[in-house]
């Protein structure tokens, strides 16, 4: 019932893949957001907002989903994390299993819709997007971790069916 879905909200613009945030594929992985990719993984400019400044290298994938889009579970799994988190602002980790986990930063204030320890399904709206912490404007920052090492999100999600922007 999840699958396809559309969160409206890409101030930005739509998923060039042509899915909407939410959606989830035949792997079990949703796209978190909806909008394109603002920023990919690497090397960039440092940023800095009310928490801080932004590191030189930029650890996951920036989505331009609209203030308050929603924002879901890029798979099933444990909340391992759910408040503030310096230059993060507002951020929620999930621990997915298998040494996978997924991040999701600069939600608005008070748009967080989960706590530590609840199990979350793909396509579950875990939260809504913002720009707390270092960042310019709404958006979601997604993260994917492997035994806690940052990867770029994008071949890992393209690689499960649920390719970003």
């Amino acid at each position: 019932a999840a699958a396809n879905r559309s969160s409206g909200g890409g101030a930005t613009g739509s998923a060039g893949a042509g899915l909407g945030g939410g959606y989830i594929s035949g792997e079990g992985w949703a796209v978190p957001a909806s909008g394109r990719i603002t920023d990919g993984f690497g090397p960039r400019p440092v940023i800095c907002g009310s928490s801080g400044c932004s590191k030189g290298f930029h650890s996951g994938t920036d989505m331009g989903a609209g203030c308050g889009a929603p924002i879901y579970a890029a798979h099933d799994g444990t909340v391992s994390y759910a408040g503030p988190s310096g230059t993060y602002g507002n951020y929620v980790q999930i621990n997915n299993g298998g040494g996978v986990s997924t991040g999701y930063a600069h939600i608005r204030s008070g748009g967080i819709f989960v706590s530590n320890g609840q199990q979350v399904s793909a396509g579950q709206n875990i939260a809504s997007v913002g720009m707390t912490g270092a960042a310019d404007g709404c958006h979601l920052h997604f993260e994917v971790r492997i035994n806690g090492s940052q990867i770029n999100p994008q071949p890992f999600m393209a690689d499960r069916g649920a390719p970003l922007g």
